[in-house]
């Protein structure tokens, strides 16, 4: 009989990591066996009577798991996730950046025989107090990110919530600045924030710069056209704890990362390339100047694109990760 999943995810399509992390593994979850549900996404407020009465008539129905993403945003889902689990063998929860532990997501830590996390920093944060912690790293698809589709050549990129990493972004683009043409500067998703824009433009002085303040995120292919113009990414230290999924997605295009030390970035960096990962100390505009002098060679950059696109391919396509998800949701079954 095939296994019953229900999922608590936080957003929809529309929310980055409720779309790798949950929405994108679910066909291949199905093509594991798995029946599956969703419940109303914790972000989505809406029309809530009805979101109430379709979530509860998936409670009527047992489900083998239910796993949780990151509640709290509506006042009913702590109800509609403890009916929920009376009703499920297993509870787990899917965990790919630090959350606080009060209301919902406190009852869903503690009620939780199995954690998916994003990165390994997180595991000392649950272990001992979940029985099962499993890194899931996050996957995407590997095919939509075609290197071929490169445009420029010589583009220092970035993507992602800018406003969120702004100093970090402001002291790389001084590095990047410090290596000076051919090198040219693209940041996306500055979100029109002024301050962070004018900060952009006065770093990057003596490059090109070219700020792009919002694409439509919800595509995976737009944020692939996106990456693909990228020759090197920056990938910034924000804390230990992230999934510096960008990272994830340059090596997927080929793209070489440029990694400042410390966090999930620098992993993704040395598990593709090793000793030859590019990667500097927080604030260090000097060594990664020096570090985009060196990678000014079109023989190193091709090398190091293709060893960053066989990584990503054997990896962190979203197929590998859902059967790390689907190993790791059977095995808790199997204990419960």
């Amino acid at each position: 009989m095939s296994p019953s999943l229900l999922v608590a995810p936080k957003g929809g399509r529309e929310t980055a990591s409720s779309r790798y992390r949950i929405h994108d593994l679910l066909p291949a979850l199905r093509a594991s066996g798995w029946t599956i549900d969703l419940l109303t996404a914790s972000r989505d407020r809406s029309r809530r009577l009805r979101s109430a009465a379709r979530d509860a008539a998936h409670l009527v129905r047992s489900h083998d798991v239910l796993l949780v993403q990151r509640p709290g945003r509506r006042r009913e889902e702590l109800v509609l996730l403890r009916a929920a689990a009376v009703r499920s063998r297993v509870v787990a929860i899917d965990v790919d950046d630090p959350m606080g532990e009060q209301g919902a997501a406190g009852w869903a830590v503690g009620a939780a025989s199995v954690a998916l996390v994003g990165n390994s920093s997180l595991v000392p944060v649950y272990a001992g107090r979940i029985a099962q912690v499993h890194v899931v790293p996050t996957g995407l698809d590997v095919s939509l990110y075609d290197p071929s589709d490169r445009i420029d050549e010589r583009v220092v990129g970035w993507i992602g919530d800018g406003p969120a990493y702004a100093d970090s972004l402001v002291r790389m683009a001084r590095g990047v600045a410090g290596a000076g043409p051919p090198w040219r500067l693209r940041i996306v998703g500055t979100l029109g924030d002024d301050l962070l824009e004018a900060a952009l433009s006065e770093a990057s002085r003596g490059i090109d710069l070219e700020l792009v303040p919002s694409i439509e995120w919800e595509s995976e292919r737009a944020v692939a056209a996106e990456v693909a113009r990228f020759t090197v990414g920056l990938a910034p230290f924000r804390d230990l704890y992230g999934t510096s999924f960008k990272t994830v997605q340059y090596l997927a295009a080929g793209v070489v990362p440029l990694v400042e030390a410390g966090g999930a970035a620098e992993a993704h960096a040395r598990l593709a390339l090793g000793d030859d990962a590019f990667v500097v100390e927080p604030g260090d505009t000097a060594g990664l100047a020096a570090a985009l002098r060196t990678l000014d060679d079109d023989r190193l950059l091709s090398e190091h694109g293709r060893r960053a696109r066989s990584a990503a391919e054997a990896t962190y396509s979203h197929e590998l990760v859902a059967r790390q998800v689907d190993s790791a949701l059977r095995r808790a079954l199997e204990r419960a």
